[in-house]
């Protein structure tokens, strides 16, 4: 009487972390199956293992577990594991919302920072304190000892492969460094320039226009003039110029928007 063979199939049912993407080669004699886990990355592991739990992730379970431990006894930084996690996440998961300008570009983690232990060492002995992230030298590079370093968030933003650069009375710098060059945030600059404002006005760390005249047209007026002239709310137009810094020209010609029943 031949034996009942039965066959299970694991593909897209959950085990801990790793959910089953399907079959892979039989290992000496057991079925193995490709799963992804939640930190992104992909791992062969030995059905039986999946079934009894004896597996539940691609090894980082593991590695969180000695994180919590060696927190416990030796005070492991939270922000240091978490600056880890996100770079596995980067570079691995591919539902992440940075993947593609990480893992999607080919950017990936050296072997030996596969270990917090290990990049938790690097960090320590590389000038790593609270208010520095981490940042790779050649932003086409890995994240790998050679390449990365510890820099404040404002170094990173002018790093930034997508920076805008702003050239004005011969010197040239990023948006982020007029902003603290001036002493202006970041997001009203961006705004001024792309509601049209001449870099002379824009580059400016005054607030604009709350109690000048503003001219249009040759003709200067207070605000509130303005508002009564056009039948526009003085709230409404000190909205539009010193809130959501619109050009004079499009404050004042900009229909108010009639409300619909």
């Amino acid at each position: 009487m031949h034996e009942r063979v039965l066959k299970i199939d694991f593909t897209g049912r959950k085990f801990g972390r790793l959910t089953v993407i399907g079959r892979e080669e039989n290992k000496n004699s057991r079925v193995m199956w490709l799963c992804i886990c939640d930190c992104g990355k992909n791992t062969i592991v030995d059905g039986r293992n999946l079934k009894t739990g004896t597996t539940k992730s691609c090894g980082c379970l593991s590695a969180e577990l000695k994180t919590k431990r060696f927190r416990k006894h030796y005070g492991i930084d939270v922000r240091l594991h978490r600056i880890w996690c996100g770079m596995r996440q980067r570079c691995f998961n591919a539902n992440s919302k940075d993947f593609k300008n990480y893992g999607g570009r080919g950017v990936t983690i050296c072997e030996a920072w596969e270990r917090f232990a290990s990049f938790r060492e690097w960090a320590l002995n590389n000038n790593y304190k609270e208010n520095l992230t981490i940042e790779r030298k050649n932003v086409n590079g890995n994240y790998e000892p050679s390449n990365c370093e510890w820099i404040t968030n404002l170094e990173q933003a002018n790093n930034k492969r997508c920076n805008i650069f702003i050239t004005h009375n011969g010197e040239t710098k990023t948006l982020a460094q007029w902003a603290e060059f001036l002493g202006v945030d970041g997001t009203v600059l961006k705004r001024r320039i792309n509601n049209g404002y001449p870099l002379e006005k824009a580059l400016s760390n005054q607030r604009f226009y709350t109690y000048h005249q503003l001219e249009f047209n040759g003709k200067k007026q207070t605000m509130k003039e303005w508002s009564r002239e056009l039948g526009i709310s003085y709230v409404a137009l000190k909205a539009r110029i010193t809130t959501n810094q619109w050009s004079i020209e499009r404050a004042l010609t900009t229909p108010v928007k009639k409300r619909t029943s």
